[in-house]
């Protein structure tokens, strides 16, 4: 959040404004910028979110789920409004039908698939992650995102693709001191970390 918003604010008064957080600010800085704005129907904010508890964490490394939880509730009963931006790929999937469910009938989600790193792309799983997520996928979300991930997932992934995904994962985890045990273990079998 840049220091100085307070100012952009007050010279934009007319103009429509979305405040684009991973909402990874102190509570005490978000509740000063909240009091700031929330009287000014013109200011949203776009939050950057795709999973729930340990996904939630593990994608959006060093954010803690209960921190954020907290924080979308201070946001949406100060009456701002709210919409999420959701990346989504391979490691997002594991989280996405719980975000929607937790949140698609009061917010709006806007999804984004990976575009620019073919090993993170929704299609690059196991075929039982595939099944998993492809029988998640519930008949309400039949809406255009979904009809399209559910078409992507289909598709077939490269063995190289598969262990770009290994890689890139044994580094993530090795750096960031993470486990991979949130993910079921059919997902980290196929990896073949070792």
């Amino acid at each position: 959040m840049n220091n100085h918003l307070y100012k952009i604010l007050d010279i934009a008064t007319d103009k429509k404004i979305k405040i684009i957080s991973g909402l990874g600010v102190d509570i005490q800085k978000l509740k000063k910028i909240t009091d700031h704005i929330k009287d000014n129907k013109n200011i949203s904010f776009q939050i950057s979110a795709e999973g729930t508890g340990d996904i939630f964490e593990f994608i959006r490394y060093g954010a803690r789920w209960n921190d954020f939880l907290q924080k979308i509730d201070y946001i949406k009963n100060t009456g701002i409004i709210i919409e999420f931006l959701s990346v989504i790929s391979n490691i997002t999937s594991f989280g996405i039908v719980s975000f929607y469910d937790m949140f698609s009938d009061k917010h709006k989600i806007t999804y984004n698939p990976v575009a620019d790193r073919s090993f993170l792309q929704s299609n690059v799983l196991d075929d039982l992650s595939k099944k998993n997520l492809l029988d998640s996928i519930k008949d309400e979300m039949d809406n255009k995102f979904f009809l399209q991930l559910k078409q992507s997932v289909s598709q077939e992934y490269s063995d190289s693709e598969r262990k770009k995904l290994s890689v890139f994962l044994k580094e993530f985890t090795k750096r960031r001191n993470l486990k991979l045990d949130i993910f079921p273990d059919h997902f980290v079998k196929w990896l073949d970390i070792k």
